[in-house]
């Protein structure tokens, strides 16, 4: 899976587009881990370690492509 992070202003609550398209990130195989941007300004080792869990629980599959790169 690929995961995203989002880091959102309040603007952002309940947000109908922000669903429709969690949920069609969902179908496409991602996983969308959502922060307020309070949350990182005041607890950013919190989110830290919630970002950590996720990538411990399942991995990830890489999204760079390693044409070009040297490699």
């Amino acid at each position: 899976q690929k995961l995203i992070i989002e880091i959102d202003g309040g603007q952002h609550a309940q947000n109908a587009k922000d669903i429709v398209r969690d949920k069609e990130l969902k179908e496409l195989g991602f996983r969308v881990l959502r922060f307020w941007n309070n949350e990182v300004d005041e607890n950013f080792d919190g989110v830290m370690w919630l970002v950590l869990r996720q990538l411990q629980n399942q991995p990830l599959t890489p999204t760079l492509s390693h044409k070009g790169r040297g490699g």
